[in-house]
């Protein structure tokens, strides 16, 4: 039995200095587009030398949308799992058989932030871009 932690954290005070832009005193404002926090925290283990499992969480912190810090994003976090099994038999032929879960929880997030979104006709500015919802990977391979 093994087991491995891994994890990272960032904490960001990223603010504008002196910038104005057409009449707009942006000044002190945060930098849109970047969240204020972000972690990871993953687990790993293998099991009697043929099974593994692995887990991962990934968060995101609230972020603003555009330069004003009027429109803000309030962040989000997903969940992933992964299985393996591995067996090598006697004349070298291995399989190898893993499944792993994307987004285990199917949490609506954006993927992507267009900051300072533009709007087209009478439409509300398109700020956000989905990011993947639930879904499967299950991978068998036979090698030698």
């Amino acid at each position: 039995l093994t087991l491995q932690f891994s994890g990272s954290y960032s904490l960001s005070h990223h603010y504008f200095v002196d910038f104005r832009d057409d009449g707009a005193d942006f000044s002190g404002k945060q930098m849109p587009g970047i969240p204020q926090q972000q972690g990871y925290l993953g687990l790993e283990t293998r099991l009697l030398g043929h099974f593994s499992l692995a887990a991962r969480i990934t968060a995101t912190g609230s972020q603003y949308l555009n330069d004003a810090n009027t429109a803000q994003y309030a962040g989000f976090h997903t969940i992933d799992l992964n299985a393996g099994y591995t067996h090598q038999w006697a004349g070298g032929v291995l399989l190898t058989l893993k499944a792993r879960v994307e987004n285990l929880l199917n949490t609506s997030y954006a993927s992507m932030i267009l900051i300072n979104a533009p709007s087209f006709g009478n439409n509300a500015p398109r700020y956000y871009y989905p990011g993947m919802p639930q879904n499967l990977l299950v991978t068998l391979t036979l090698s030698k």
